[in-house]
C-alpha cells in the first residue's frame, strides 16, 4: 500500500515536472493521485501547494493576491456539487489554456512588470522576456493593477515558424524561462488574458473590458443552468482541436463578483467560486511488443518502446520514447503489458500508465547495445561506460560534421565508412582519401571530391566550433564563449583547467563547475588528438563597441568576403551571439549562397530561420 509520504513525494515530483514544461505522467494520473491523498489526509500541506518552486536563476516576485490552483472536476455529478456550493447557476465558461500562466503588472496603464505563477505565492520575474510577447504595453485607460493570462504558442504560428516544435506548452514555458531569450522566438508567443485583479461587478464585464483594452482573451461564454453548462462543455470537447491554441479543459466561474467574495477561498488562497472542468484524456490502449535501446552522442542509452499500432489525433503511433531508463523502472514496464498511450500536447507519443502487467519484465541492458561495454547508471539515465563505443562514436562524429558544416558529408556516407572500417573514430576523418569514398558501392568520384574538399576547407576553425563539435558534456556554446571571454582561448589551456581553476569563476563555483571539469576530462584525450588535424584560429580580443545586435544570434556557413574570425568578432563587438550550428532560437544564418543545399541551409529553412547574405548583415549594422 502506498504511504502518505510516498504520495507526497510523487505529487511534488510530478507537479514540478509539469510546471517546468516536462510532464512525466498524464493529468488524469496526477489528479487520481491527488484525490487519493485527499482521502487519506485532507489537510496535508502538499494539497495546498501549487505550481513549481521558483527557479533559482530568476528573481522571485511575491504575488499580492495568491495565484492558487483551481479545484478540478471531471463529471456531471461533480458539476452539480459545484453549482450547489456557489449557490447560483449563472456562470461564465472560459478556455483553460495549456501554456504558461503569467501575471502582468500595470501602473497608470503602463506595463511595468511580469511574473510567472511559480508556487502560487511567489513566481519568477520574466519582465524582459514578456515585453517581447504579444502584450499591450500601454492600455487605453490609466489602469493600475494586475492582469493574468496564459502565454501560448499558437498552432498556426508553430506550423509556419517552428515546424519542428512538438510540445507547444513546453516551448512557451522554456522561452519565458530563458535568461537571455532571442527576440526571434519570444515575439511569436501570445498572451491570452483571462482575469483582472480589480473590482468589477461581473466576470463578463472583466472579459469585455480586457478586450476593450487591446488584450486577446481566451474564448468565453455565459451560461445558466447545470444542463446547459454540461451541454456547452460537451461541445467544447468536440471542438477543442479546432482552436488555434491548446487547451486542456474549461474554467467555470461564478459570474457575480459580489457572490464570489461570499463564497470565499481555500486556505492556500485559491478561489472556491471557480473550477476547472478537465477534458477526458485522449488516450488509447495498446500492447508492448518490445523495447529498443539507442546510443546518443554522450553515450546515453535511451529506451524506445515498440507497441501495437494505434491512431491518436490523426497519427499512427508504433514507437514511443520512454525518455530514460528510470521511467521504465518506475512503471514496471514489461513485454506484453497493456498500456495507456497518449499524444501529449496532441503531438508527443507517451505511455501514461500500465493497465495490465504481462509476464515478462523489460530487461535493463547491462551491456551497451552498440559496443557491449558495461552500462552505468547516472541518475535517471543509463550510459555506456565504453570509451570505444561505436554507437556513441557514430553520433559524435556526425555531430562534428554537422557543427563544421562539412559539405557533402551526410549520415549515410558516415555509416558506410564506419561499416567497412575506414573510420573508427573522429581523427580518422582527416585521414580520408578520395578513393576511400569512391570505392564504396553507390558512391562516385564527384561525391568523393566534394567531401574531401569540404573536409579540408574546415581545418582552420574557431575555438567555439571546435569545442562544441567535440560533444563535451556540459561544455557548449555558452560555456566556451564565457571561457574565451575570460581570456582562455587555447583548447589546450581549457582542457588543462583544474577544478580549482573553474571554481574561481563566480558562475561555476558549485556543482556546475564540477560538471564542466568532468566533461573536459571525458574528451581531453580526443580533443588534444584532434589538434593534430585542425588548427584553431584565434580571435583578437575586441571591446564591446555597440549593442545593435544585442539579443540576436548568428551562424555562418560557407566562405564570406572577410575571414570567419573577423566576422565573428564583429558580431560579438556589437552585442550579438555567435553559434556554431543551426538550431532553435537562431536569429540568422549568414551565407553567400542562400540557395545552397548545405546541411545548415536546409536546417534553417526547416526551422523557419532567416537566411541572409553578408551584405544584408552589414545593413543590420547600419540600421
Amino acid at each position: 500500500m502506498t504511504t502518505i509520504k510516498e504520495l507526497e513525494q510523487k505529487i511534488r515530483q510530478w507537479r514540478e515536472s509539469y510546471y517546468l514544461g516536462s510532464p512525466i505522467v498524464s493529468d488524469q494520473t496526477f489528479d487520481e493521485l491527488v484525490d487519493k491523498l485527499k482521502k487519506l489526509d485532507p489537510e496535508n500541506e502538499v494539497l495546498k501547494e501549487v505550481g513549481a518552486p521558483p527557479l533559482t536563476d530568476f528573481e522571485k516576485v511575491e504575488h499580492e493576491t495568491p495565484m492558487g490552483s483551481l479545484d478540478k472536476i471531471t463529471s456531471y455529478k461533480e458539476l452539480e456539487t459545484f453549482i450547489k456550493r456557489i449557490s447560483t447557476d449563472e456562470v461564465v465558461m472560459e478556455d483553460k489554456g495549456d501554456g504558461s500562466t503569467v501575471s502582468l503588472k500595470y501602473v497608470d496603464g503602463k506595463l511595468v512588470d511580469a511574473a510567472t505563477r511559480g508556487d502560487g505565492k511567489e513566481g519568477e520575474r520574466v519582465f524582459g522576456n514578456a515585453q517581447r510577447v504579444r502584450i499591450p504595453h500601454t492600455l487605453k485607460e490609466k489602469f493600475t493593477g494586475y492582469i493574468r493570462g496564459e502565454v501560448v504558442l499558437k498552432k498556426s504560428v508553430a506550423k509556419k515558424h517552428f515546424p519542428t516544435v512538438l510540445a507547444l506548452r513546453n516551448y512557451a514555458t522554456g522561452v519565458l524561462h530563458r535568461k537571455e531569450d532571442p527576440k526571434q522566438e519570444s515575439k511569436h508567443l501570445v498572451f491570452l488574458a483571462f482575469d483582472v485583479v480589480n473590482h468589477f461587478h461581473t466576470e463578463w464585464e472583466k472579459m469585455e473590458w480586457l478586450k476593450s483594452q487591446g488584450f486577446e482573451t481566451v474564448q468565453f461564454v455565459k451560461a445558466k443552468g447545470v444542463t446547459t453548462i454540461q451541454t456547452l462543455f460537451d461541445e467544447w470537447v468536440k471542438e477543442r482541436n479546432n482552436l488555434d491554441y491548446e487547451i486542456d479543459g474549461v474554467v467555470i466561474k461564478t459570474d457575480n463578483c459580489t457572490l464570489q467574495t461570499k463564497v470565499g477561498a481555500h486556505s492556500d488562497g485559491s478561489p472556491k467560486h471557480q473550477v476547472a472542468y478537465k477534458f477526458p484524456a485522449q488516450t488509447k490502449e495498446s500492447v508492448v511488443k518490445g523495447v529498443e535501446w539507442g546510443v546518443g552522442t554522450k553515450g546515453t542509452i535511451t529506451p524506445v518502446v515498440i507497441i501495437d499500432p494505434v491512431v491518436l489525433v490523426g497519427a499512427k503511433i508504433e514507437r514511443v520514447s520512454a525518455a530514460n531508463v528510470a521511467l521504465v523502472e518506475e512503471m514496471g514496464l514489461g513485454i506484453g503489458d497493456t498500456v495507456l498511450v497518449s499524444r501529449r500536447g496532441d503531438v508527443i507519443p507517451a505511455i501514461e500508465e500500465v493497465l495490465v502487467h504481462g509476464k515478462t519484465k523489460v530487461q535493463i541492458p547491462t551491456q551497451c547495445p552498440s559496443c557491449y561495454s558495461p552500462t552505468q547508471r547516472q541518475g535517471r539515465f543509463l550510459v555506456c561506460s565504453g570509451s570505444d563505443c561505436g554507437g556513441s562514436k557514430y553520433a559524435r562524429i556526425l555531430h562534428w560534421i554537422k557543427t563544421l558544416d562539412i559539405e557533402g558529408f551526410g549520415d549515410k556516407l558516415l555509416e558506410a565508412l564506419m561499416e567497412d572500417g575506414t573510420i573508427k573514430d573522429l581523427p580518422d576523418l582527416y585521414k580520408l582519401k578520395g578513393e576511400d569514398i569512391s570505392n564504396l558501392e553507390g558512391w562516385g568520384n564527384i561525391i568523393a571530391d566534394k567531401v574531401i574538399k569540404g573536409l579540408y576547407n574546415q581545418v582552420h576553425i574557431g575555438v567555439v566550433n571546435y569545442m562544441v563539435g567535440l560533444s563535451i558534456p556540459h561544455v557548449g556554446h555558452h560555456v566556451t564563449e564565457r571561457l574565451v571571454g575570460y581570456g582562455i582561448k587555447d583548447p589546450r589551456d581549457i582542457f588543462n583547467l583544474t577544478k580549482e581553476d573553474i571554481r574561481k569563476f563566480d558562475e561555476w563555483k558549485g556543482v556546475m563547475g564540477d560538471h564542466i571539469y568532468n566533461g573536459l576530462q571525458v574528451r581531453k584525450e580526443l580533443g588534444l588528438e584532434m589538434l593534430k588535424h585542425v588548427s584553431i584560429v584565434e580571435s583578437k580580443k575586441k571591446v564591446m563597441s555597440g549593442t545593435k545586435l544585442k539579443g540576436l544570434s548568428f551562424c555562418v556557413t560557407g566562405t564570406l568576403p572577410i575571414s570567419r574570425n573577423d566576422f565573428e568578432d564583429t558580431i560579438r563587438a556589437n552585442g550579438g551571439e555567435v553559434r556554431g550550428s543551426v538550431g532553435k532560437g537562431l536569429s540568422y544564418l549568414v551565407t553567400q549562397n542562400p540557395t545552397s543545399n548545405s546541411t545548415k541551409n536546409q536546417k534553417a529553412y526547416e526551422l523557419g530561420t532567416e537566411v541572409i547574405t553578408y551584405e544584408k548583415f552589414l545593413k543590420l549594422l547600419d540600421s
